[in-house]
């Protein structure tokens, strides 16, 4: 019993590694993917050949100003009029399109089971959305309009910003301005204690607000994905308060 214990505990310590592009991908989940793609690939190799050859046929129509590739109009990544207008930033979207046009139609085509296919693409997306144009100062023409507007503010305040992320944020991209923020004072300032704590999880016991409380507390469980103050923003937006 004891040893069924330990193991769920290293599972469930170990599940929280999921593959997503701001916390990282799981070694393991990475080698698997990419083992069943090398897997695939030595299967048939005419397969990739094939796809490779449509690929560079799509180069040469961009090369040759003759590709039809577009964005979809909804994605947010290529909405200013340069990416249309101008041959340099539309040669570069469509170059990227056409690595994503033959990765996505040579994975489609892999025999492969649903959980391998789901691995396969997230994979997949996570490296052809790390390749788009837009990510790049020279090849986003927003950003490029942005510096010149500041007179180079922006590219001031977006080396702080990287380097903020990389010292106090462990590499990882800061989705919010963390310094007003202080645990106790205008966050989580409910009373109360840690009362358990491990590797996986901390159980926090809230001090009663009323005179009377029921003799089985409420025990709430929030998303995983969040901080444990989910619940407990501030004095009022607080479900612990109420």
């Amino acid at each position: 019993m004891a040893r069924s214990e330990v193991k769920l505990e290293n599972e469930a310590a170990q599940s929280t590694n999921a593959l997503g592009p701001l916390v990282g991908l799981a070694r393991e989940d990475f080698v698997s993917a990419v083992a069943l793609l090398l897997r695939e690939t030595a299967s048939d190799p005419s397969r990739l050949m094939r796809h490779s050859t449509a690929m560079a046929q799509d180069m040469v129509k961009i090369m040759t100003g003759k590709s039809e590739l577009a964005p979809d109009p909804k994605d947010k990544r290529f909405m200013d009029p340069a990416w249309a207008f101008n041959p340099f930033f539309r040669a570069g979207a469509q170059y990227y399109l056409a690595v994503q046009k033959g990765m996505r139609s040579w994975l489609d085509e892999l025999e492969l089971d649903e959980l391998e296919r789901n691995r396969a693409n997230f994979i997949a997306n996570i490296i052809l959305d790390s390749l788009a144009p837009s990510n790049t100062l020279i090849g986003n023409p927003t950003a490029q309009k942005q510096v010149i507007n500041s007179g180079g503010l922006s590219l001031i305040k977006g080396l702080q910003n990287a380097y903020n992320d990389l010292v106090h944020n462990k590499g990882m991209v800061s989705q919010v301005d963390k310094r007003p923020f202080k645990l106790g004072e205008n966050i989580a300032t409910s009373k109360g204690n840690v009362v358990y704590r491990d590797e996986i999880m901390e159980l926090l016991q809230y001090a009663p607000t009323t005179d009377e409380v029921y003799e089985i507390p409420q025990l709430t469980i929030p998303p995983q994905i969040n901080k444990m103050y989910i619940n407990d923003l501030s004095p009022d937006k607080s479900v612990i308060k109420w």
